[in-house]
This record gives structure tokens, C-alpha cells and sequence, in this order.
């Protein structure tokens, strides 16, 4: 029996709205909401569920407004600065899962627009930009995947328009900066297609980065359910979200190390090699500095990969280094088990790989996760770092 995956598809681009829709639509209570909503202390907002026509086809919506909003198009919402918005969530009646998928999307909404917009402009803050009503939505999203109970979360291939937008009078490229650096910070991956329209938003982009990293699509399994969301008026664009059952997959454990002496290749075509390489799905790469014959200076490049890709990291070598040959070999290697926990810390999650080795136990926090939380602050590394050892040390009280 596999494990329970929720699988987002995103060809249509991603809208929070269109996601939400789609999660309540495998099967949460709408009921459910109004307590997550009364307990995040927003005021004056509401939400609104239903069915609407796709393409003849039944879909479902999911809208937030402001009550009494009328037919006003134009309304006023009310923009937060980051620390009211981490108390709105930690007070939430939401669990703590929900509420680091919260931190996190919030977390990546702030850095993507602290690394694309100039502060210095006069009434514009990097800190207050996110509205009530997004972080209503943000809210609601990670309730609604904690209510799935799944085990992993996959998305498929994003698919973006081209073109430009016009933004309060401004001519914008599509993706915008921020969502461009969201996917940038994420890695995710996104396929352009031949739609003059932009297919991502920032609230839906900041979310389905946080949730996961793992774009792929499904070989094997059992869709246990979906569900399909739209916009409330009709309209081409879905998104759609299934609750499967994968299959274990056969994983080839096998681990081969590839060398080989380079003495007449560029700094710049080797440091392109190792990130091809590392692209590719080489486990470790790095250069080893050495003396050839003739004392000439020179690198020897080491790859460790599994036995499946041994071709493949081949290939990247003769494509981009003068070397005319590669010796490999099979290699033994003892892996301590470990999993990625999230430590909750004052200035979000931070991901930590637990492992152990007999008596003894170590955590080591993701190195990402802490620049990305000094680049947010603008507080120091050793600061930050100090700050998630001691949550560490609190959330598992270890002992070497």
C-alpha cells in the first residue's frame, strides 16, 4: 500500500482562490471554516463558496470580500506589517503545521520583495505589503491542506503567460519580480506558454512554494479523490487537486564515484560543470586541487552518484571539460538515517535534519532557511543562528 499524496496540478497557472476551491472540494466542510475565521481576529471580511460552469462542467469557487462591499470594486483593504501578521497566525485555532505553512508563505512573500523592490522610495514600505484578506486566504489554504492529513504533497509543471501587464500605470513583464523571485528562492520550474495573460499570482505562488518542492508527475497509483476549483464567474482556468495513492517506487541505492585530472579547462567551465552536474543529480561534487606530470597544476574532479546516473553525469563531463577520459567505481558507504523536521523559531520555521548514530543524536538546521530569515530581518548569521540552536535545543532538550 503507498502513501496518501496530495497532487496539485498547475496548467492553468496557480490563484489562491482556484487552489482553495479545489482543496475544499475533496471533501472539507465548509462549516469548518467559520471558527479558523473567527479566531484569526480579522474584522469586517467574509467568505463565500459555491458552484459555478466550467465549460459546462461543475466547478467551485471560493471568494473573500468585505462585507457590505456592494458592487465597489475599488475596496479599501487593509495592509499589515510582519509582526501584527505573525501574531494573527499564532493566535489562529489552526495546528502548528498550518501555521508554519503560514509563516513560510508569509516569509516568502517579504524576502521576494525585499530582494526586487527599492526601499527608499517615499510612503512605500517592504513590510506592509500584504492585505488582511491574504493572509485570511494564506490562512485558509493551510488549514485546509492540514485537514487533508496526507503524507507528501507534488505538484505538477507551472505553466506561466508571456508578454507584459499594465500595473497602476506601469508597464510590468511577466512574471512580475516577485513572483519571479519566489520561484527563484523555491527552485521550483515554470514552462512558458503562448498566452499573453500572467497565469501566477503572488498570494498562490507564495503558498504552493511552501508546501513543497517536488515537481513531478504521478507514474503509478490510485486517485482516492478530486476536487476542482475556478473563478466564481466562468471561466477557462481551473486548478485541480487530487488525494492519491503512489506506488513504492524501485530506487536504485547503488553509489558510484567518477573521477577524472583536468589541467587545461577554465575556472568558469568547471564551476558551470559542477552546477550541471549537481543539476543532474549527482549526489556530491568537488574539486581537489593536484600536481600533474611536468608539475603542471591542475584539478581532479570527483562525482558521487547513484549507479542509474552514471551515464547521464558522463555525458556533462565530456560536454563541458577538455577531459578525454573518466575513471569510476563502485563504492560501500554507510548512511546514518536521518528526516527533515520544522522547528518553529520566533521569526518562522526552519527546517533541521535530525539523524543519530548509536547513543548519540544530531540536529543540523538548513542553511537556506537561516540566510533566508537574515536576508528577511536584516539581522546577522551568527545571530540567527544562535537563535534557531536554542529552539533546537528546546523543541528536543538533546543531550550528546
Amino acid at each position: 500500500m503507498g502513501k496518501k499524496t496530495l497532487y496539485i496540478e498547475c496548467n492553468s497557472g496557480i490563484d489562491e482562490r482556484m487552489l482553495i476551491a479545489s482543496l475544499l472540494n475533496l471533501g472539507i466542510s465548509e462549516d469548518l471554516l467559520k471558527p479558523v475565521i473567527d479566531s484569526t481576529g480579522l474584522e469586517g471580511l467574509e467568505i463565500e463558496v459555491g458552484k459555478t460552469s466550467l465549460n459546462g462542467s461543475i466547478s467551485h469557487f471560493f471568494e473573500i470580500s468585505r462585507e457590505s462591499e456592494c458592487e465597489i470594486n475599488n475596496v479599501n483593504y487593509r495592509k499589515m506589517k510582519a509582526n501584527e501578521i505573525y501574531d494573527i497566525i499564532n493566535k489562529t485555532d489552526i495546528s502548528d503545521y498550518a501555521k508554519r505553512i503560514s509563516i513560510n508563505a508569509v516569509n516568502s512573500i517579504l524576502k521576494a520583495v525585499t530582494e526586487t523592490c527599492y526601499s527608499n522610495i517615499e510612503g512605500f514600505d517592504n513590510d506592509s505589503i500584504i492585505l488582511d484578506k491574504d493572509i485570511l486566504t494564506i490562512i485558509v489554504a493551510a488549514f485546509c491542506v492540514d485537514q487533508l492529513s496526507v503524507d507528501d504533497v507534488i505538484i505538477s509543471e507551472i505553466h506561466e503567460g508571456i508578454g507584459t501587464r499594465t500595473n497602476k500605470g506601469n508597464i510590468v513583464s511577466i512574471p512580475s519580480p516577485q513572483i519571479a523571485r519566489i520561484l527563484i528562492n523555491s527552485q521550483l520550474s515554470v514552462k512558458f506558454v503562448d498566452v499573453a495573460e500572467e497565469l501566477l499570482s503572488l498570494i498562490g505562488t507564495s503558498i504552493i512554494s511552501t508546501l513543497t518542492q517536488k515537481q513531478r508527475t504521478p507514474r503509478s497509483c490510485r486517485i482516492l479523490s478530486q476536487g476542482i476549483g475556478s473563478e466564481k464567474d466562468e471561466s477557462t482556468k481551473q486548478m485541480r487537486a487530487m488525494v492519491i495513492e503512489e506506488d513504492e517506487p524501485q530506487v536504485n541505492n547503488e553509489t558510484w564515484i567518477l573521477e577524472t585530472n583536468i589541467d587545461d579547462s577554465t575556472g568558469e567551465s568547471l564551476a558551470f560543470t559542477m552546477e550541471k552536474l549537481l543539476e543532474s543529480g549527482a549526489r556530491d561534487v568537488f574539486f581537489t586541487p593536484i600536481f600533474m606530470k611536468k608539475n603542471r597544476p591542475a584539478f581532479k574532479l570527483s562525482v558521487t552518484c547513484h549507479g542509474d546516473s552514471v551515464k547521464k553525469m558522463e555525458s556533462v563531463i565530456f560536454k563541458n571539460t577538455t577531459t578525454i577520459g573518466i575513471k569510476k567505481y563502485r563504492i560501500e558507504k554507510t548512511v546514518l538515517e536521518y528526516s527533515i523536521i520544522n522547528v518553529d523559531t520566533r521569526f518562522g520555521s526552519v527546517r533541521v535534519k535530525a539523524s543519530s548514530h548509536e547513543d548519540m543524536k544530531y540536529y543540523s538546521p538548513e542553511f537556506e532557511d537561516i540566510k533566508a530569515i537574515c536576508n528577511i530581518t536584516g539581522k546577522g548569521f551568527k545571530e540567527i543562528s544562535e537563535v534557531v540552536e536554542q529552539a533546537i535545543y528546546e523543541c528536543f532538550k538533546f543531550k550528546n
